[in-house]
């Protein structure tokens, strides 16, 4: 009973493919047909004097787009030309600025000059005084000597 309800099944869905596959055949072959007709139309009623004249206003648009191409980069070139300069002199303002700023600070600051001093370490001067006493004590004993 199985094999005849798969059978029946199989049946059916072979008979609904070959339906949409004839469908599908029919409207694209339908289409293509248009196309050629209108392929064929196109090329065969226009005679050789018009198919010259298309030609030239073929040539005329593409020399017409290749100047608004080129046209189009120079603008944006001249466009990223005047950006780079806009840049360039802001930064120079800038530096100009910053240099005027820091001198300023440099005359502030030395204006306002304090001397410091080092904190003295108690015991770094005790070595020097030492050796001075040391070198006087024997200057003396070699003066009493002589």
């Amino acid at each position: 009973m199985e094999i005849r309800r798969w059978g029946g099944a199989l049946a059916i869905s072979l008979v609904l493919h070959a339906i949409l596959l004839f469908l599908l055949l029919k409207n694209n072959s339908r289409t293509k047909v248009v196309e050629l007709k209108e392929q064929a139309l196109k090329t065969y009623i226009v005679s050789y004097v018009e198919q010259k004249r298309l030609l030239k206003k073929d040539e005329k648009l593409e020399v017409k787009t290749q100047a608004k191409n080129i046209k189009k980069i120079t603008k944006s070139n001249e466009l990223k030309l005047e950006k780079v300069i806009k840049q360039k002199t802001n930064k120079l303002v800038i530096d100009k600025n910053i240099n005027a700023e820091v001198q300023e600070d440099l005359t502030l600051k030395n204006q306002n000059k304090t001397k410091t001093f080092k904190k003295l370490n108690p015991y770094s001067g005790v070595s020097s005084i030492i050796n001075q006493e040391y070198n006087r004590s024997r200057q003396d004993h070699y003066k009493l000597n002589l």
